[in-house]
């Protein structure tokens, strides 16, 4: 299959679960995303203006409005869009004056240049399936960030995910793939690569790490409840959630990484 095939596939995937209207699909280690959102609105004020690129149903977007001035959620599928324009008027009536949803790519962001405090990105740059696409996207946001801006990047590694498996394996668990529990592909960061890439324009202010959540959640559940199958809404998911916000990392394990990239005035 080539990578406009992947590709294809990969968009028409996430314009049927937007179609589905549960946000729970989009993510299905919600415990994940709420350690990442909780990360990101550290660096939001409330004089931050926010972009949330791929923002899907809009998750993240209505966390961030509870505190920045104006938030902007942008995604390649019109479903996502849709989906979260519908739960904002449901379910966020009150934050409707400081978020805007629109379709768009994140390879050509609609927006003017230096209009952003803040740009935020979950998991999205990974479906980007060559690294030449994914430094499109990146060359975008340091495009709309204004100077002294924060990229607050979430994204994966093939070295976190090394480290992971190595872990897995030391206590006999088999290994998680690259294109973890979906059934289309992804492209996770090379670290070295990535840092080169953005070094010219960014200086890179902290990395922060989810280990603590992927040894309770990828090593100790499945050990835990063997022979049966782990699960994301486990009690112990829950538990581990609660313990990570208080010590994030353990030895750095887990593909996911939070990177905190400052633009240089």
């Amino acid at each position: 299959m080539s990578v406009l095939e992947r590709e294809k596939k990969l968009h028409e995937h996430y314009e049927k679960v937007g179609s589905q209207e549960d946000n729970t699909v989009t993510a299905f280690d919600y415990n994940l995303r709420n350690l990442e959102i909780d990360c990101a609105t550290q660096y939001l004020t409330s004089n931050s203006k926010v972009l949330d690129v791929g923002s899907g149903p809009g998750v993240a977007c209505f966390e961030y409005a509870k505190i920045a001035a104006n938030v902007t959620g942008v995604d390649f599928a019109q479903s996502m869009v849709d989906f979260a324009q519908k739960t904002l008027t449901s379910q966020f009536n009150d934050l409707r004056d400081r978020i805007n949803f629109y379709q768009g790519s994140a390879l050509d962001l609609s927006f003017e240049s230096e209009n952003f405090d803040v740009v935020t990105t979950h998991r999205v740059l990974i479906a980007l399936l060559n690294f030449e696409t994914q430094k499109q996207a990146l060359s975008e946001i340091a495009r709309v960030l204004q100077p002294n801006g924060l990229y607050v990047m979430f994204e994966a590694t093939i070295e976190g995910l090394a480290i992971l498996n190595n872990f897995r394996k030391m206590f006999g668990l088999s290994e998680v793939s690259e294109g973890g529990c979906g059934d289309y592909d992804r492209l996770l960061f090379s670290e070295k690569e990535l840092k080169e890439f953005m070094t010219p324009q960014f200086d890179l202010v902290k990395v922060h790490s989810f280990g603590m959540y992927y040894f309770l959640t990828r090593i100790l559940q499945p050990l835990f409840v063997a022979p049966e199958k782990p699960r994301y809404d486990h009690k112990l998911n829950d538990v581990a959630f609660k313990i990570a916000k208080k010590i994030p990392d353990f030895e750095n394990i887990g593909h996911l990484k939070g990177y905190v990239w400052k633009k240089r005035g």
